[in-house]
């Protein structure tokens, strides 16, 4: 992974859907956001392993354990084909799914689209210009996929990780742990890396997928963070980076690199 650079994020509120979503896109962006029931019971923090207690401690104050929702407006560049600039919203709710509106490039011919997974469906549809279709992909291989990336993003939600779907291992020293979420019938597992301060630098997710078109399988999906936003007592990473490592242990290098620029959590 390449160095990583640190830009503040700026103060956001929450915004109706992308204008340019399908239209049944933006209900299911609506609905995300219309989640109220109260939140599941959540793991005590003091059956945590080590390096998962300091995170959370440090990023998520007593009381905030009930936020539900995570929303947030993000920059940076990914690698479709070649390096793009892209700029990006996204809504999660970690227990129900995740819609990620981007557009990438510049100008009439930017490609623009969403990944999203409702209702314990995934699916890809990008298109060149808003017209002419790039990729479009459904199927239990594009919502494994999802489920595990839903999974990861506890990162961005963080009482996410309290879930009781979420298990927690400790490793042999304490500065990883190891998380497993179980979504949509399928456990996703993933070692954190954490500073002394409770910072997390580093995520490897075991994801489904197909990054050197072998076939889908479980590959490494390796993240890198750096810095902190925080909005309401609860800090996120400011900065991630990521790619892909496949079975075989092949780095494909990074496919995406994000900035935060405005988050809120409720």
């Amino acid at each position: 992974m390449c160095a990583i650079h640190v830009a503040p994020a700026a103060p956001a509120t929450p915004r109706p859907p992308p204008r340019d979503l399908p239209a049944r896109v933006q209900l299911d962006w609506d609905a995300l956001g219309a989640v109220t029931h109260p939140p599941p019971p959540t793991t005590e923090r003091d059956d945590l392993p080590p390096a998962a207690r300091r995170w959370l401690d440090h990023v998520l104050p007593p009381g905030a354990e009930g936020l539900r929702h995570a929303e947030l407006w993000t920059h940076g560049e990914i690698r479709i084909g070649r390096w793009r600039p892209f700029r990006a919203r996204q809504v999660i709710v970690p227990d129900r799914g995740y819609v990620w509106w981007a557009r990438a490039g510049r100008g009439p011919l930017a490609v623009r689209g969403f990944d999203r997974l409702i209702d314990g469906v995934g699916e890809m549809r990008w298109r060149l210009a808003g017209l002419v279709p790039v990729m479009s992909a459904t199927g239990p291989d594009v919502t494994r996929s999802a489920a595990g990336r839903l999974a990861a993003e506890m990162v961005l939600c963080p009482p996410g990780a309290l879930a009781p779907s979420v298990r927690w291992w400790g490793c042999d020293d304490d500065d990883h742990a190891v998380a497993e979420a179980a979504i949509l019938g399928h456990p996703h597992r993933m070692t954190i890396a954490v500073t002394r301060g409770g910072r997390m630098t580093g995520l490897d997710l075991e994801r489904w997928g197909d990054p050197d078109g072998a076939g889908a399988a479980l590959h490494t999906f390796a993240v890198r963070f750096a810095g902190e936003v925080r909005t309401g007592g609860v800090a996120v990473p400011a900065v991630m980076r990521a790619g892909w490592v496949t079975a075989d242990g092949r780095d494909l290098g990074e496919s995406f690199r994000a900035t935060i620029d405005g988050i809120v959590l409720r």
